[in-house]
């Protein structure tokens, strides 16, 4: 189990602890929300919370997956109102570069050389950065159709980037 606040629909928002997400990437996200109370003052929020953590010692208790009191103030809703973020993208917006700035960041960055421009990898570095790539994740539910394959050899060829062994 895991007790936590949200600010989203509870029945469908299944919980952001560090513990507790790692439990459901490993065993599936087939949950569900036991019960749910609603509060409109945060001081009530804060004894509830800090009374029901205490009393089911949802840190220690391995029936919970908690790994900190619950306060009802962490996490989720960041205090900040509808109206604050409107504030906030209003100034943002306020702080954006002129023209002649971003004539002046496009020259600097067309001067910029790129860092591996006229160098290779070492074959210890290959060998590295295939090692790495072995123990990634592999990206599933996406795999390349022979039409994307082709035109990306071609590509990757026509770079001399890597060399083609008969």
């Amino acid at each position: 189990m895991y007790f936590g606040k949200t600010v989203r629909n509870p029945e469908s928002y299944t919980g952001s602890g560090v513990y507790w997400t790692r439990h459901l990437k490993k065993h599936g996200d087939d949950v569900s929300t036991v019960w749910t109370k609603t509060f409109t003052d945060k001081k009530e929020l804060v004894k509830y919370a800090l009374d029901y953590s205490m009393k089911h010692n949802i840190v220690e208790s391995r029936d919970y997956a908690n790994l900190k009191e619950e306060d009802g103030l962490m996490g989720g809703d960041t205090g900040v109102t509808e109206q604050g973020r409107m504030k906030i993208k209003a100034s943002s917006k306020a702080h954006r570069h002129n023209e002649e700035t971003k004539q002046r960041i496009r020259e600097a960055r067309a001067t910029q050389k790129a860092p591996m421009l006229d160098r290779k990898h070492s074959a210890e570095t290959i060998q590295k950065i295939k090692e790495a790539r072995a123990k990634q994740k592999p990206r599933i539910g996406y795999s390349w159709s022979a039409e994307q394959r082709a035109k990306f050899k071609s590509v990757i060829l026509k770079r001399n980037l890597i060399s083609v062994q008969a």
